[in-house]
């Protein structure tokens, strides 16, 4: 089985993946006690905190919520 999720955030951030027509959306879960950089990932953020490079950051035990559009 692959993950999206870059080496560094398997085991740490749990990655749910839903579809509709209005696109693709990532619900990221970080499930440590520890802040998760998560690169990589493209697409709109709707939830959560992006750092000044544009990765991903997941604050200990926060949720992030990414749109991607179909294609």
């Amino acid at each position: 089985m692959s993950s999206e999720l870059p080496e560094a955030a398997c085991g740490r951030v749990e990655l749910t993946v839903r579809q509709n027509p209005r696109g693709r959306f990532l619900f990221l879960v970080n499930r440590t006690d520890d802040e998760v950089p998560v690169p990589g990932l493209d697409g709109e953020l709707l939830t959560g905190t992006a750092g000044a490079d544009g990765t991903l950051l997941l604050r200990p035990r926060d949720v992030a919520v990414l749109r991607q559009p179909h294609g």
